[in-house]
């Protein structure tokens, strides 16, 4: 498993990107090989946490339309895209991925 960690700066309110967000989840929750993301905020950061199956996911995903929206939007900026492998028998010990989650 990968993780991917998207974090950026916005010049808009939370309120403001909710209802909008509310349809991109839905197109990131049909995203091939992705078995979860945690959304983020923190001040003027927002991002997200995603758990992918296998890093040919990962990279479709970081080179599609949803992260290429979100970099070229002039309202976001400060971009950070992080990858990391997952320790998989550490994160079962510690709940860090449901085991339904991985198995979808």
């Amino acid at each position: 498993m990968r993780v991917l960690s998207v974090r950026f700066k916005s010049t808009l309110p939370l309120a403001d990107l909710e209802t909008p967000w509310g349809d991109v989840a839905v197109a990131i929750a049909g995203t091939p090989g992705l078995i979860s993301k945690t959304w983020i905020h923190d001040g003027d950061y927002f991002g997200g946490i995603y758990i992918f199956r296998d890093q040919s996911g990962l990279d479709a995903y970081a080179a599609g339309p949803i992260v290429a929206a979100i970099t070229s939007n002039p309202a976001f900026s400060d971009f950070r895209l992080e990858q990391f492998d997952v320790l998989e028998g550490l994160s079962a010990t510690t709940r860090g991925i449901p085991a339904a989650a991985a198995r979808r």
